[in-house]
């Protein structure tokens, strides 16, 4: 039996590659480990090592250092916010059309929430950008002498 009785839940983990529920493939461009959540008011929940939660950034605070804040949210309830400043700056920055990040809980107890997040880009950005590189390489070499 895990914390407040219930059972050690533990659901797949996140890996380098994620293909989304439209087909899309998504790779791994940076993983981190065990950043620190700032737990508003810890409940008792059937939440677990290995579960998927969601990242939004929130742009409403009464404290100026919380600006761009990270709420993370586990079954459609807030379990807390992102502590790490950069983090919180990575994850509003790398959230466009062909960027992913996904989290999963990586350690939980009943003072601890951290977090494994990683930071995902969409195969066929990753191939433009490839063969982007390569065009530029190719126009340099025909500029030598």
């Amino acid at each position: 039996m895990g914390l407040f009785g219930r059972k050690n839940i533990t659901k797949p983990e996140l890996q380098d590659r994620f293909i989304d529920s439209k087909g899309t493939e998504w790779i791994s461009q940076y993983h981190y480990d065990a950043i620190e959540v700032k737990t508003t008011a810890f409940k008792k929940q059937n939440y677990s090592v290995n579960q998927l939660v969601k990242l939004i950034v929130t742009n409403v605070s009464d404290n100026m250092s919380e600006l761009d804040s990270v709420e993370v949210v586990a079954d459609d309830s807030i379990v807390g916010y992102i502590l790490s400043t950069g983090q919180r700056r990575m994850i509003r920055d790398y959230q466009r059309e062909d960027h992913l990040v996904l989290a999963q809980i990586s350690e939980l107890s009943f003072a601890k929430i951290s977090l494994r997040i990683y930071y995902y880009q969409s195969k066929a950005s990753l191939e433009r950008k490839k063969a982007q590189h390569e065009a530029e390489k190719n126009a340099y070499k025909r500029m030598e002498p």
